[in-house]
């Protein structure tokens, strides 16, 4: 950055030990280059939904371009393979363990609180047009919000006290085969176990708070930004081509899938949900 001569023990990083320089070429020019990626990236995508309106390539929705604002999401790509044996006695420790954290709790023994910080204030739960229109997004995007869920589904102590609310009469051993009886023979190869093709295998009253009002970034700013009574509608677009971009026309009454591929973009390959 200086143009001074490295020494050479600097030569495999290529930048001298300077603080200016460091934050040049270490901070500085890979983020301008992220947001100069991600600017083009918008652009390409808000031209291809451009693109689709004129040729009107969707139906039932209103073709004029401007009325779906852009939102990148993300993809999760993962691929379903059979569930591993090791992967099912996991879940059951897990569930085993955060249950009696849960009975010992019902039962008045003192135990330490599980409880994890929240980072940001929890949304409330959406109305059925908000959650049907989110339901867009998350639709393409196939659950990379469950990609860290493991074998613990997120599940917690708090998680089971809300189930023995429901079912107060349940032993331990009736939560733990609830929980198990939810798998299905085929889970992502990578992520929740109860994360399948076609989503969540745990129905949501079993589910945690985290799986059930999490909202990733864009949807969050989108939830955030949006007032009672707008319009809902969005172009929902995946953030990596990877082959094959997705997007999504969505309203709170529909969702049409539209797909591209990066071989052949200017075909146009739309499809209903």
């Amino acid at each position: 950055m200086c143009q001074h001569l490295l020494r050479p023990d600097q030569l495999a990083r290529r930048i001298c030990a300077s603080t200016s320089c460091e934050q040049e070429w270490l901070i500085d020019r890979p983020l301008a280059f992220r947001r100069q990626q991600q600017a083009l990236f918008l652009a390409d995508t808000t031209a291809w939904r451009d693109a689709l309106a004129a040729a009107e390539a969707f139906t039932d929705a209103h073709t004029d371009a401007a009325y779906y604002p852009v939102t990148i999401i993300p993809r999760d790509r993962d691929v379903p393979a059979p569930m591993l044996p090791e992967r099912r006695e996991a879940l059951r420790e897990h569930v085993t363990t955060v249950a009696t954290l849960a009975l010992d709790h019902v039962r008045g023994i003192v135990v330490e609180d599980d409880a994890k910080p929240v980072v940001r204030p929890l949304l409330p739960t959406p109305s059925p047009d908000v959650g049907a229109f989110l339901m867009g997004a998350c639709s393409a995007c196939r659950g990379a919000c469950c990609k860290s869920g493991a074998e613990h589904a997120y599940l917690t102590k708090h998680t089971m006290l809300h189930y023995l609310h429901e079912h107060p009469d349940s032993t331990l051993e009736q939560i733990v085969e609830a929980y198990l009886a939810a798998l299905v023979p085929e889970t992502m190869s990578t992520g929740c176990i109860y994360q399948h093709a076609e989503g969540c295998s745990l129905p949501r009253a079993m589910r945690s708070v985290t799986c059930n009002q999490f909202y990733c970034e864009p949807l969050y700013d989108l939830r955030l930004a949006h007032r009672e009574g707008e319009p809902l509608r969005a172009f929902f677009a995946t953030d990596e081509y990877d082959g094959r971009q997705t997007g999504v026309f969505a309203t709170a009454q529909r969702a049409i899938h539209v797909h591209r591929t990066l071989d052949s973009a200017e075909r146009l390959d739309a499809s209903d949900a």
